[in-house]
């Protein structure tokens, strides 16, 4: 910030541009959290709650940030050509998501029971008031603690990066990945190359070919 001020004061206020040498900003790369399928697993099984459970099991299995979540409404999601439609995610770009078979069963039981008539969750007993990100990252706190579970920085982004990962590992196509995530650049897909396991694309360690493990 202090160099990009820098920078803006002497060559847009002061109009000094030669002889002017300034820092280069180096942005910190970070590797994303993630759950493994285990801690997936133990997460969703320790929800009682069935609309805290269709909550989570909801942006793992498509992939959603969690501002998507709280804005779907239930035209969004259709049953019968299986997919879910983001409206205006990020950068004001709707994409269509395929609809897990395990998720419509779960979404039906949770319309059964809830009835939701526009937004899919709602807070309280006022249906036109939508979900809170808060809430959700409070459903995901107590999921945690209760499946013992310590993933330092873990937040319901973490269960969008865990969807990107695991499909990276079944095989999917990164650019496939790319569309689903609704990236504007593949850079930012990419990422996830970093985090598979190494089962990812039949690499076999040098050790275990050796001794043919």
């Amino acid at each position: 910030m202090c160099i990009y001020g820098l920078s803006f004061y002497f060559r847009k206020i002061l109009h000094i541009k030669d002889y002017l040498f300034l820092p280069n900003v180096v942005q910190k790369s970070t590797l994303p959290v993630v759950f493994s399928r285990v801690e997936c697993k133990r997460i969703f099984s320790v929800i009682k709650n069935l609309k805290h459970r269709v909550c989570l099991t909801l942006i793992y299995s498509a992939g959603l940030r969690v501002g998507e979540l709280c804005s779907l409404k239930i035209w969004d999601i259709d049953f019968d050509r299986m997919t879910i439609t983001v409206r205006q995610g990020k950068g004001n770009k709707d994409r269509c998501i395929p609809l897990s078979v395990l998720q419509k069963k779960g979404l039906i039981q949770y319309y059964n029971k809830y009835g939701p008539s526009g937004f899919v969750f709602f807070s309280g007993k006022d249906k036109s008031t939508p979900y809170s990100s808060r809430s959700v990252q409070h459903i995901l706190n107590k999921a945690m603690e209760a499946a013992f579970i310590l993933k330092k920085g873990a937040s319901p982004h973490t269960l969008r990066h865990t969807f990107a990962t695991h499909l990276l590992e079944n095989g999917t196509n990164i650019v496939r990945i790319q569309q689903l995530m609704g990236h504007s650049d593949i850079k930012s897909t990419l990422i996830y190359t970093r985090l598979v396991n190494a089962n990812y694309g039949m690499v076999v360690s040098p050790l275990d070919s050796l001794y043919q493990v």
